[in-house]
């Protein structure tokens, strides 16, 4: 986990660098082996700005997510 966790414990047990770092976002797990997985990517992408992903090269092709393919169904 992110390091910044333990900075202190004054923001009700948790370090208050790391909730003001990170106020306002929010966390999803998403399985993407799974269809409802891809499909709940799938939506998120749909209303996004930006999608930033850290897997291995050429992993979100055979996924089903090439990047020709968001740019072509995501132009904007």
């Amino acid at each position: 986990g992110d390091f910044a966790r333990d900075y202190d414990a004054a923001a009700k047990g948790q370090s208050s660098y790391f909730v003001w770092l990170n106020r306002g976002k929010k966390s999803v797990v998403i399985d993407l082996a799974t269809d409802d997985g891809r499909q709940s990517l799938e939506k998120l992408i749909a209303s996004a700005d930006v999608l930033v992903q850290n897997l291995k090269p050429g992993s979100m092709d055979k996924l089903g997510f090439s990047r020709e393919r968001l740019l072509k169904d995501y132009p904007a």
